[in-house]
């Protein structure tokens, strides 16, 4: 197994307010990260390298692009090189990414963390996230607050029953 094809991403938005768990919310940004990682012991690549990550729209048109360029045998073994980017959030829906990697045959694979070769193909999908609108988010917290409103009314009118 020569290299490890690793993929972080996470949202940077502070949002929903009432929730932990936070969403990639619409005109928010999120960031990713990209590392290749010489998992073999041996330098890697056997040749120059470009690998390419597109960020695809819920509408299917490429959004955001990012290569990193490995120069021929440059990371040896346990090293790594890596490439990240804050993007925005421009729509809601469901935002893919597809790798791809060139060349890619003998000694210049790449591999999943179960040790799986990733097929160096713009259609193949290794990320995915569901970006949220700001309108959906204001929906949720309006129905979260209802819900509260509910439970204390309800809380109330028990309470109004017992106290008789």
């Amino acid at each position: 197994m020569p290299a490890r094809l690793q993929i972080d991403k996470m949202t940077l938005s502070k949002r929903p307010w009432y929730r932990c768990e936070k969403e990639y919310v619409e005109d928010d940004e999120f960031y990713y990260r990209m590392i290749v990682i010489n998992d073999g012991p041996d330098p890697f690549p056997a040749q120059d390298m470009r690998v390419s990550a597109t960020w695809f729209l819920p509408s299917g048109r490429p959004f955001h692009s990012r290569q990193l360029r490995i120069p021929k045998e440059k990371l040896g073994p346990g090293e790594y090189s890596m490439e990240d980017a804050n993007v925005k959030v421009v729509m809601s829906g469901t935002w893919l990414m597809s790798v791809s990697y060139e060349p890619s045959g003998a000694g210049c694979e790449l591999h999943d963390s179960s040790g799986r070769v990733i097929a160096s193909d713009p259609k193949n999908v290794i990320q995915n996230f569901h970006g949220i609108s700001t309108i959906e988010l204001e929906t949720i917290a309006g129905l979260y607050l209802a819900a509260i409103a509910a439970a204390i009314a309800a809380l109330g009118l028990v309470l109004s029953f017992v106290l008789r």
